[in-house]
């Protein structure tokens, strides 16, 4: 998975990387793991 886009600017241009990816990788996680499942569950 892919995301463009600045991520590093957040409100009142403060660097903000770490929170954004604090956020976003524990999501794609998710995403990814229920992703995993439904291909399984395709399969049987």
């Amino acid at each position: 998975m892919l995301l463009a886009g600045d991520k590093s600017m957040g409100k009142q241009g403060r660097r903000k990387w770490s929170g954004w990816y604090r956020y976003a990788i524990p999501k794609a996680e998710r995403v990814w793991d229920e992703h995993l499942r439904e291909l399984e569950e395709r399969d049987d």
